[in-house]
């Protein structure tokens, strides 16, 4: 969760600089909480409504990966 916080943070910063900062609007503070820190909220929070549902697929087929594989060795042992 850490490095998607990092991650959405340094971009949306470049993002400043790239856009508004070469443009000489310096106003650093009102697009940092107006623009930067909402963003980095909605996209931890979207982070942590996804992260379970697709852990929970993950597992599940890491599973169903390992019965094939399993089956396929006693196969071939028979």
């Amino acid at each position: 969760m850490s490095m998607v916080l990092i991650a959405d943070f340094v971009f949306a910063f470049l993002s400043y600089v790239g856009n508004f900062l070469l443009h000489n609007r310096l106003n650093a503070g009102f697009f940092m909480s107006r623009f930067i820190l909402p963003e980095v909220v909605y996209t931890l929070i979207i982070f942590i409504l996804v992260y379970k549902p697709i852990l929970f697929i993950s597992r599940r087929l890491d599973i169903v990966r390992s019965r094939r594989s399993m089956k396929k060795i006693y196969e071939r042992d028979n």
